[in-house]
């Protein structure tokens, strides 16, 4: 009881967190609702408070907890999405239905049993059950099972997720949902991290995924605490399909019962036999196979620790506050733009000096040093970086620049106006945007790690491109979680980029230039210079405006330059 008391306290501080700034912000909210308020949501609360007050509390709600959580279900309740008949029969429809729905349905079931069923409030959620969810869910049952008549995994889950629907009593739809689903509460932590990894790690993902592992917890327990099951098999071979035919879970005590007076039951319960690499397959916790229940809740377990650790690792460890670094920015036929960060005061001052470099090959130079630039004090204005602009360069040339903070590169000027470079008749030029560290997730990666800067760099020597034309999403300051809005939050995630192990491998020898896009501000930004604007643009001047080809207009964010 004391485990389902701190589970439902988790799944209550998950629900509170959803209002607040740092996890949805105002935009999303105005665009998309409340995401507190959900329907899916709210019964997900409600059902974790049913769940207890009918395994421990004897139905009652002494609390008045559920009832709260039923009149705000009522409140919140908009209709399921009227499909067409082609959504109708898409299964990956009708497989998320299932998952969104079948959590919802066992909430109001039970909240009806401890409430009352002739009460108004149990009237009105019978009423929705009856009309709106019990259809969408039998269709969503039945397309399931169909498209996967030869897949195990979709019949055991499918016809399990429903399968407490005729019960009287909440303890067996508590057990039967804890019981019987793969894709109800196992599969979705597990397939919500999976696209959180590889495909979108968007910022409803986390909140998400700790949520349904903890549900998926819940049923783990209940699991435990209704004690080994038995599985009711139709005397014919028409009944699984019929409404009254569906699968159960029952006690072994109730499946020796039936054995005795089968006329009474109308079915042979017989006990659930299993292959027991199931449990890990499926997700599904087995109380008569402890081993594998623990192996199957480990690997939960690991992958809500991989969500913990892309999420918080980097920005709480990886701060890069004393990120030491040079790269080269805007470069025409006359000039080129550095830009250096130095925040360890014991190398100030810090000069940066340039020479002509004639042999590319081998980068030998030809050329004494010449100095470019000087820098004896750094301060946390500029997050400690400053500029260095070398002008009466030569065009069609490579030179090498160093920095007495051990820091050195290359560039190579851009020929005349109208002409192309020595030996070619084309020019070369790079395009990317929209980079984020360690994604696709790689847990023994490095947590700045980028993979993408690691292809690219396999292709910049033969390319040999002038530069790189970076079109923006060079933070994405929201995902997959926004950790403030001060001008910090926003230097920390350029700071973070630059500290890359493979940020060198595509830098040293390639100037990029930039454009601003929204997630360097706020995902789908129109809100001109609102605020955060003010904030995200501090460190976009700062380490990119600066070393970026002149601006349309002073103060733009729009540039222009001739090649």
């Amino acid at each position: 009881e004391e485990g389902m008391r701190e589970a439902e306290r988790l799944v209550e501080g998950v629900w509170e967190m959803l209002s607040e700034e740092r996890h949805v912000d105002t935009k999303t909210k105005r665009e998309h609702g409340d995401p507190k308020m959900r329907v899916e949501i709210v019964g997900v609360v409600l059902w974790t408070r049913a769940i207890r007050r009918t395994l421990f509390s004897e139905m009652r709600d002494e609390d008045r907890k559920v009832k709260r959580g039923a009149e705000m279900l009522l409140a919140v309740w908009q209709k399921p999405e009227v499909e067409t008949e082609e959504m109708k029969n898409e299964w990956w429809r009708q497989n998320g239905n299932l998952m969104t729905w079948t959590p919802v349905w066992h909430g109001m079931k039970m909240a009806r049993k401890i409430l009352g069923e002739n009460t108004p409030l149990g009237r009105d959620l019978g009423n929705i059950i009856t009309r709106e969810v019990d259809p969408l869910l039998e269709n969503a049952r039945k397309v399931v099972s169909e498209t996967g008549k030869n897949n195990q995994e979709l019949m055991v889950s499918t016809t399990t997720l429903l399968s407490a629907s005729s019960n009287t009593t909440g303890e067996v739809h508590s057990r039967a949902f804890a019981s019987g689903s793969p894709k109800g509460t196992p599969g979705a932590p597990t397939l919500n991290e999976v696209q959180f990894f590889y495909q979108i790690p968007g910022h409803h993902a986390p909140p998400l995924v700790l949520t349904s592992a903890l549900v998926y917890a819940i049923s783990v327990l209940s699991t435990f605490k209704s004690g080994p099951q038995a599985e009711e098999v139709a005397p014919t071979s028409n009944a699984g399909h019929s409404p009254n035919g569906r699968l159960r879970k029952e006690r072994d005590e109730s499946a020796e019962g039936a054995a005795e007076h089968p006329s009474q039951q109308g079915s042979i319960k017989k006990a659930v036999q299993r292959w027991p690499g199931w449990t890990i397959l499926s997700g599904l916790p087995d109380p008569k196979s402890l081993w594998w229940t623990v192996a199957t809740v480990g690997v939960n377990v690991v992958l809500c620790l991989f969500v913990v650790d892309l999420v918080y690792r980097a920005p709480l460890m990886y701060q890069s506050n004393d990120l030491s670094f040079a790269r080269v920015g805007y470069v025409s036929d006359t000039t080129a733009s550095l830009l250096i960060r130095e925040p360890t005061t014991k190398k100030l001052p810090v000069f940066v000096s340039y020479r002509s470099a004639s042999d590319a090959s081998n980068g030998v130079s030809d050329d004494a040093w010449k100095a470019a630039g000087k820098v004896y004090w750094l301060s946390n204005d500029t997050d400690y970086t400053f500029t260095v602009s070398i002008k009466d360069l030569k065009p069609a040339r490579r030179y090498q620049y160093a920095v007495s903070n051990n820091h050195t590169g290359y560039f190579t000027t851009a020929p005349n106006e109208g002409h192309v470079a020595p030996g070619t008749d084309k020019l070369t030029f790079l395009t990317s945007s929209c980079i984020k560290p360690r994604f696709p997730y790689n847990p023994l990666s490095h947590p700045l790690s980028m993979p993408g800067f690691k292809h690219l760099a396999q292709w910049i020597p033969t390319l040999k491109a002038s530069f790189m034309l970076f079109l923006g999403d060079f933070i994405y300051i929201d995902v997959p979680r926004r950790f403030g809005s001060e001008p910090e939050t926003y230097r920390r995630e350029y700071r973070q980029v630059y500290n890359s192990p493979d940020w060198p491998s595509v830098s040293q020898d390639l100037p990029w230039i930039h454009v601003m896009d929204d997630h360097e501000i706020a995902n789908d930004w129109d809100r001109n210079t609102t605020a955060p604007y003010p904030a995200a643009a501090d460190p976009w001047n700062i380490y990119h405006t600066s070393i970026n080809p002149p601006p349309i207009t002073p103060d733009a964010s729009y540039f222009q330059f001739t090649h």
